[in-house]
């Protein structure tokens, strides 16, 4: 499912990290006529990243939800995880169902090496 990697499976984990520091800065690019992939850029902003979740929902041209869904993003490169590193930047490409027109997507948690974890807004 992911592109620059491929998106994981959600995984339990336990464990909070400090909700003051951000680790990592979540965008959604915008989907123009033809886009058949949606991206999302990640930048992360700490150390021992293991995995992003976010929520993504797609809808038609009238409103209508198509498709909605939760993501866990790990960096998968040619079948094998990779460390997602500190200071670095990766786009993730979902593909969209046809006829989307518009998308959204939030992000739910960051997960740890250690298994803590790391919401916004907890």
């Amino acid at each position: 499912m992911n592109r620059i990697a491929r998106f994981g499976m959600l995984m339990a984990v336990s464990g909070v990290v400090d909700a003051a520091s951000q680790p990592v800065e979540f965008s959604v690019m915008p989907v123009a006529i033809g886009d058949v992939r949606l991206s999302c850029q990640i930048k992360v902003k700490a150390d021992h990243v293991t995995q992003v979740d976010y929520h993504v929902k797609y809808f038609d041209g009238g409103g209508k939800l198509l498709r909605e869904s939760d993501v866990g993003w790990q960096n998968i490169v040619t079948g094998a995880v990779q460390p997602i590193e500190k200071g670095k930047s990766y786009t993730t490409k979902d593909r969209m169902p046809d006829g989307t027109a518009k998308a959204e997507a939030t992000l739910l948690r960051v997960i740890f090496k250690d298994g803590k974890t790391w919401a916004p807004g907890h």
